[in-house]
């Protein structure tokens, strides 16, 4: 039987760039939402938006909410890790450090994706992919540590809330796998909205913003938009596609792939348009990580 285009190496592979393109800009979205909001407010925003899309389609018939299955388990363990568990730990960081810096950081996520699954299949590891996964973390720590703005005291917790953010994502990479054994990617996506979107406005209501957090979407109409941006493209199409994929394809290559795009894209946007310190470290730090990426990734 033909396979649906959909189906196809090639098509996945222009999916995957662009999650990877739009991804690398929701750093530079994210720095703009938290310039007037907390980052509890923009997680709030950003997952309410999200989770009234697929409200909205699923009211109108186009997508059916999930229900019990043996994959349930998978399910929740999905929308935990993320948003809820990422988010926590993504927003702050970023906050503490640039946009070159935390956008590199979150690229090494692939690094520990590859880990949780060789881990999981208890396959032996050859010497070069060990290589590769300290090749890329060397590219990881010339990006930050030869940073002008690095200090052990400053950023480090920075740096320390973002690699548990990181550990966040490859778990939900597995998870999601997983899931989508039961579930469809826009059922799979729904749920994480729904769960971030309740999560997020319990955080919200529990901190004292309240409903000042929704009233300042008007008042800084840049920064709502932002969180817009975040909500509609970054969290419902990118996940929706991200689910898709990896419902496909072993999720390993997913995110050896996701990181090559993910990080060059945040390189070349952090000095170009957020003009932060953008010293030779950081194409040299970015090399390294895709280098490492791709030996790790080459038996895939």
């Amino acid at each position: 039987m033909k396979r649906k285009i959909t189906d196809k190496k090639w098509f996945l592979g222009l999916l995957i760039l662009l999650m990877g393109s739009i991804w690398g800009l929701s750093f530079l979205a994210t720095n703009t939402a938290m310039s007037h909001f907390a980052p509890i407010q923009t997680l709030t925003l950003r997952w309410t938006s999200a989770a009234l899309v697929f409200l909205a389609l699923a009211a109108a018939g186009k997508v059916r909410l999930p229900g019990k299955t043996p994959g349930l388990g998978c399910l929740l363990a999905t929308g935990a890790a993320m948003p809820c568990v990422y988010g926590l730990f993504e927003a702050p960081g970023i906050r503490m450090t640039s946009v070159s810096e935390s956008g590199v950081i979150i690229g090494s996520m692939p690094i520990f994706s590859l880990l949780i699954e060789r881990l999981i299949r208890r396959k032996r590891t050859d010497w070069l992919t060990v290589a590769g996964i300290l090749l890329s973390f060397v590219g990881v720590a010339v990006c930050t540590v030869l940073s002008p703005g690095f200090t052990v005291s400053g950023r480090l917790l920075g740096y320390v809330l973002l690699l548990v953010a990181v550990m966040a994502g490859a778990a939900y990479m597995h998870f999601s796998s997983k899931a989508g054994a039961y579930y469809t990617s826009a059922q799979i996506t729904a749920a994480m909205s729904v769960m971030g979107c309740v999560f997020f406005n319990a955080l919200n209501f529990a901190m004292g913003y309240g409903l000042a957090t929704y009233r300042d979407c008007i008042a800084y109409p840049k920064a709502g938009l932002a969180c817009l941006f975040l909500g509609v493209l970054c969290s419902s199409l990118c996940y929706l596609l991200m689910n898709y994929v990896l419902s496909k394809v072993e999720n390993t290559a997913v995110a050896s792939n996701l990181g090559n795009s993910w990080t060059t894209v945040v390189a070349v946007v952090s000095g170009v348009v957020m003009g932060d310190p953008w010293g030779w470290y950081i194409p040299v730090g970015v090399a390294l990580i895709v280098a490492g990426l791709f030996i790790c990734a080459r038996k895939v």
